[in-house]
């Protein structure tokens, strides 16, 4: 037999589900996306890359340039150039590059993602904005010279 209270809990559990998925015209949190364009070097870098390659900041000038910011989407473009190290490029060895990435600024303001256009084996970097002046990276690319990284950039 159900006891009269059943009614009360289902109503319960009812209106924290609706609460919880915002049905109450509650928005999601949203902050204006702070402002990425500039040059950004990344000063401390670990990378490693298929073929038991790696490196740091010492062997390598890399940097996140962003070109174009129109709200949170970003356009840009991530260098890189080396007196010591060679990387791959899909079809040779390179010791610099200049690679188109488009990116977005998460609705939170506090994350930004970018990747790579016009390559084979398109790269991925996802970025914690630490402060207007950093963004900690985590970057990675799948495939034969597929590599992984994490990096601390500073606006040059």
């Amino acid at each position: 037999m159900m006891r009269s209270s059943s009614p009360i809990v289902l109503t319960f559990f009812v209106l924290c589900s609706l609460l919880s998925q915002g049905a109450f015209g509650q928005e999601p949190s949203q902050t204006a996306p702070s402002n990425l364009v500039g040059e950004w070097k990344m000063v401390d870098l670990e990378v490693y890359q298929a073929g038991g390659k790696s490196w740091d900041e010492s062997a390598v000038d890399w940097r996140v340039i962003i070109t174009e910011q129109s709200g949170g989407m970003l356009k840009g473009t991530v260098t890189y150039q080396s007196a010591t190290y060679k990387g791959h490029d899909g079809v040779a060895e390179t010791s610099g590059r200049e690679i188109a990435v488009l990116g977005t600024i998460s609705w939170s303001g506090d994350e930004v993602k970018l990747v790579t256009i016009g390559e084979a084996d398109g790269s991925v970097y996802r970025g914690r904005i630490v402060d207007p002046q950093t963004i900690e990276w985590v970057m990675h690319e799948a495939g034969e010279h597929g590599w992984i990284g994490r990096a601390i950039a500073a606006r040059q």
